[in-house]
């Protein structure tokens, strides 16, 4: 059996009418937007104008304001006693320092011989 040689997967470019109708789509768009453009509307025909119209404004008078009412103020009820639910305890003063402070001295450790010392 005669088998023909496996050729390589290359890139292969698209099918010329897919270009052709990328293109001819492009140029329609193009030329309709081109067509809308050049479209004439009616010219705006102006109203002449009247007289000239005078607007006053006026300001409604203000309205009375009424006398304020006096009204009785009731007291405030005092403000009950709440007892705390959490109560600080004060700290003890900080103990004086010892009169005579013990000092002592310090324990050297006695010079290794090479007798004494291990490999």
């Amino acid at each position: 059996m005669a088998k023909e040689p496996v050729k390589p997967l290359l890139f292969q470019p698209a099918p010329r009418w897919h270009l052709w109708t990328a293109l001819g789509g492009a140029v329609a768009i193009h030329l309709t937007a081109v067509a809308l453009a050049q479209r004439r509307e009616a010219p705006v025909v102006e109203i002449p104008p009247n007289a000239p119209t005078v607007v006053e404004a006026t300001l409604a008078p203000p309205e009375a304001t009424p006398p304020p009412e006096d009204i009785p103020v009731p007291e405030p009820p005092p403000p009950p006693e709440i007892k705390p639910e959490f109560v600080e305890e004060r700290t003890p003063p900080p103990r004086p320092p010892p009169a005579a402070q013990q000092k002592f001295a310090p324990i050297k450790a006695q010079a290794m011989t090479m007798s004494k010392a291990k490999a």
